[in-house]
């Protein structure tokens, strides 16, 4: 009996060895596996590789639900490609359990900030203030958080644009626009402009009003109306175009224009009269815009199309930017191929280069330079270069 007891001892101590082994094995190769994921989810997010650096960060969380680091560095992939409300939900979770996080609430201040909540960015700044007295990070994105409120309470704009085209065997074309835009809290924004072109020694004037009335959370329009002495632009322009917010960090818009180039054909459908079908289609991707607008214009019995492809990276701020865009064909909606009718215009293919750069949150700076190769009737071709500079004063 005492042989078989300590047999039977002997045994169980041998498999509780041996599962302890195995467990600490397993433990080994998970945190392994989570140190793994963990690093290389913070090399795909620096190479904006959002989607597989969370889906990384999901894998740990699903092999240790505890792992702040894995949860807060998740909710940092999500601010960084837009989706500010994931972001915010896990960053609450983890401020719940620790509330004096100092990655938490550094996550939570960047990101409400990113999301133009600027007053609860503040208030995350100044309760980490308290938990961390001696990290001036904390007060500096205080005073970010407090002058981007600042500026998005000041409502006025006013934009001065200036821009030429040299044009092989033609004198300079000049053009120039003054415009007022009134930001609305609630209901979107209203620009009064005045446009002016010299243009074979003509000078034309018109004066346009543009309208972005905010519809719902996901919709909003674009409406323009104008009017000029039809020199150089369409005596009557009109414009409608709505606009809406899709998942995924898409955009999409469908519209109409008119234009009227001589008074006596005011909707009469008839010569120097364009109708124009046009619509975007649009992509957030990080700090990245893409978007594709075609142009389907019918005039004097034919159809025309040209297209325009958009990318833009966003700097500091969404005022600022760098933009390049390309277009092939020619509308009437781009100034620059405005109703001449002793110019036929047969085949364009264009590029522009444009950057924009907010200073001190009261003035915003552009500049702008592009190419153009046209060909006209009677096999005539040339280049066209063009130069654009512009300020806006916030106020």
């Amino acid at each position: 009996m005492k042989s078989l007891s300590w047999q039977i001892s002997f045994f169980i101590l041998t498999l509780f060895l041996f599962s302890e082994l195995k467990a600490q094995e397993y433990n080994a190769d998970k945190e392994s596996r989570i140190l793994y994921l963990f690093e290389k989810s913070r090399e795909l997010a620096a190479e904006n590789n959002y989607t597989l650096a969370a889906k990384n960060c999901k894998e740990i969380l699903s092999l240790d639900s505890l792992n702040t680091d894995a949860a807060i560095l998740l909710a940092r992939i999500y601010s960084w490609n837009a989706q500010y409300d994931s972001a915010a939900t896990i960053i609450s979770e983890i401020l719940e359990k620790h509330p004096s996080s100092y990655d938490a609430l550094e996550a939570a201040t960047d990101n409400e900030f990113a999301a133009g909540r600027y007053k609860s960015s503040i208030e995350y700044a100044k309760i980490a203030q308290k938990h961390f007295p001696d990290k001036e990070v904390f007060k500096s994105k205080e005073i970010r958080a407090d002058l981007e409120l600042k500026r998005g309470q000041k409502s006025n704009r006013i934009h001065l644009q200036f821009w030429s085209d040299f044009i092989e065997g033609n004198d300079p074309w000049l053009f120039g626009s003054f415009t007022y835009t009134k930001k609305f809290k609630k209901s979107g924004s209203l620009s009064l402009r005045y446009n002016y072109a010299n243009r074979y020694q003509k000078s034309g004037h018109q004066f346009e009003a543009d309208a972005y009335p905010i519809l719902s959370k996901r919709i909003y329009l674009y409406l323009n109306a104008g009017l000029s002495n039809s020199i150089n632009f369409p005596f009557l322009r009109a414009a409608v175009e709505p606009y809406i917010k899709l998942p995924a960090g898409f955009e999409a818009s469908a519209g109409i224009r008119y234009m009227s180039f001589v008074k006596e054909s005011l909707l009469s459908f008839k010569e120097g009269e364009v109708i124009i079908l046009t619509g975007t289609i649009g992509k957030y991707s990080g700090n990245w815009w893409f978007s594709v607008r075609p142009y389907f214009s019918y005039s004097d019995n034919n159809w025309s199309t040209s297209a325009t492809l958009t990318t833009r990276r966003y700097l500091s701020d969404p005022d600022s930017f760098i933009s390049l865009n390309l277009g092939t064909g020619f509308s009437p909606d781009l100034q620059q191929y405005a109703y001449n009718p002793d110019l036929q215009y047969l085949k364009s293919n264009r590029l522009q280069l444009d950057y924009q750069q907010k200073f001190a949150n009261w003035y915003i700076f552009n500049l702008g330079a592009g190419y153009a190769r046209e060909e006209f009737q009677n096999n005539i071709a040339k280049n066209r270069f063009t130069l654009i500079a512009g300020l806006t004063f916030i106020l």
